[in-house]
Order: structure tokens, then C-alpha cells, then sequence
């Protein structure tokens, strides 16, 4: 069972990107400067997760992991946010309907939190919201930089559809910690129960938690998972669409002026 969960997730994780070439050479060139002048805006998040499993009454510990995620940096101060989902799998086990009807539940902590800048450096963070509902993280500085952190800019006006996108994220080890991009459109936006934008997919690519921009360079939203009715099934097809209507989750970007309310929450903390 266990194995089962971690491939789901590994495979939700992997699903949001884009269809490659199509761009007109000022939208490449808009592109780069977008990493250029926002890269270092995108982290990571690091941490070890205490996890334990419970299924049919039986509760068993699970051997602790390191677990680290691209995040956005949203405000001078450190204030940083990310999909809660890529850093801990509780809450897509949490939000399942086939977890629950099987008794499975997963308990959490995510302790020795780090953010790892641009640079290299690592500076020790702590939690200060979690929103499961809209599957957000917000961590911090414990204590406040020396000099203001480079973060992304004031949050962009709504998308449309066929708008064009830029997708960001910042890789792991295996990279040497680079950031990525590549192109996204706009297909839906979706309005209820809140606003929410889904962007054009394929199998493979960027995943959740990737930061998104207008081809402005403003910041436009965060990749993020929501919870869906799987018997009504999803626009998604392929490996990780099954997967996807298997959680019962979709990938969907959540718009910068939302988070930058929520955000409000967490400044004072």
C-alpha cells in the first residue's frame, strides 16, 4: 500500500507542462528575462518529514525522509510560499475518497525547515500558515534577513483564455538546483466555487508547484492540486491523468491575487 501511495503521488507531482515550441522569438526572449529577473525569487523549501500511517486502527511510523520542494518567495521579508502537496503527501491521502473508504490516514510534522536560495545558502525557516483546502504552505525566515530578499512582483491582473504563460521552477540536486521554464496557455478559467486557471498538459514536464507568470513578468499564480469529483473524470488523459482520477485531485493554478490575500494571514505570524 505503501509503495502504491508514494508512485501516485511521484506521479501526480510530474503532471503539469507544456506543449514545447510554438513561441515567437520576443516570446522566448520575454522568457528568459523573466528568469533572469525573477529566478532568484524561486527556492526550495527543505525539511524532514515525521510521518506515520494508519490503516484499520494499525498505526505504524514511518522511517523519517528529507523532502524538498519549489517554493516562491512572495515578499521581501523570506515570506515563502508552496504547494503543500509536494512537500507533504498527507494532505492528498487526506483529501481521497478511496484512502478514506480504505481507513487510511497519514499524520505529519515537517520539522528542520530550510529555505535554499538562489545561492546556495540555506536559512533556517519555520512554518507560519498551512492551508489544506487550497494545498499552501507559507514558511519564513526565524530570523529576518540582514538585507531584503529578492521576491516576485506584485501579483498580475486575471487571465484569459489562449493567454500565454511562463512556468518556473527551481530543480533539485540532480540539476545542481537550476531553475526551469517552459511555455504555458491558458485553457479554462475556472470560476467556482472559486477562481482557478488550468493550463494545457501533457504526460511529462513541470509539476506541482511551479510558479507561474504573465508574459510581463508579474506574478500570476502557483500550481497547486484541488480536490475533484473522480467518478465525473477530468480533462486530463494519459499515465498521470488516470493517476490523477485515481487521487480524486487535479492540477489547477491558483491566481497570485489569492494567495496574496491569504498571504496577508501569514505576514503578522
Amino acid at each position: 500500500m505503501k509503495c502504491a501511495v508514494a508512485t501516485a503521488a511521484v506521479l501526480v507531482l510530474g503532471s503539469l507542462a507544456t506543449p514545447a515550441g510554438g513561441q515567437t522569438t520576443d516570446e522566448r526572449a520575454a522568457a528568459r528575462d523573466i528568469v533572469a529577473k525573477r529566478g532568484d525569487a524561486i527556492v526550495r523549501v527543505m525539511g524532514t518529514l515525521k510521518a506515520r500511517m494508519s490503516s484499520d486502527g494499525r498505526d505504524n511510523a514511518m522511517p523519517d525522509q528529507a523532502v524538498h520542494a519549489s517554493a516562491t518567495v512572495i515578499d521581501p521579508s523570506g515570506l515563502t510560499v508552496l504547494a503543500l502537496s509536494t512537500i507533504d503527501p498527507g494532505n492528498i491521502i487526506g483529501k481521497n475518497p478511496t484512502f478514506a473508504a480504505q481507513k487510511l490516514t497519514m499524520t505529519t510534522e515537517l520539522v528542520d525547515v530550510q529555505l535554499r536560495l538562489a545561492d546556495g545558502k540555506e536559512v533556517p525557516a519555520r512554518i507560519v500558515l498551512r492551508d489544506s483546502d487550497l494545498d499552501l504552505l507559507f514558511v519564513k525566515p526565524t530570523t529576518a534577513p540582514a538585507a531584503p530578499m529578492t521576491a516576485v512582483d506584485s501579483a498580475a491582473g486575471a487571465l484569459a483564455a489562449m493567454d500565454p504563460v511562463v512556468i518556473v521552477q527551481r530543480f533539485g540536486s540532480v540539476t545542481g538546483w537550476k531553475t526551469a521554464a517552459s511555455f504555458g496557455t491558458v485553457e479554462v478559467v475556472v470560476d467556482k466555487p472559486r477562481t482557478y486557471y488550468m493550463v494545457a498538459v501533457v504526460t511529462t514536464g513541470n509539476g506541482v508547484g511551479a510558479t507561474v507568470f504573465d508574459m510581463k513578468g508579474q506574478f500570476a499564480g502557483l500550481v497547486t492540486l484541488r480536490a475533484t469529483d473522480e467518478s465525473k473524470g477530468n480533462a486530463l488523459t494519459g499515465l498521470n491523468g488516470d493517476a490523477l482520477r485515481a487521487l480524486g485531485m487535479i492540477p489547477s493554478v491558483l491566481p497570485a491575487s489569492d494567495i496574496r490575500e491569504i498571504a496577508k494571514q501569514a505576514a503578522g505570524k
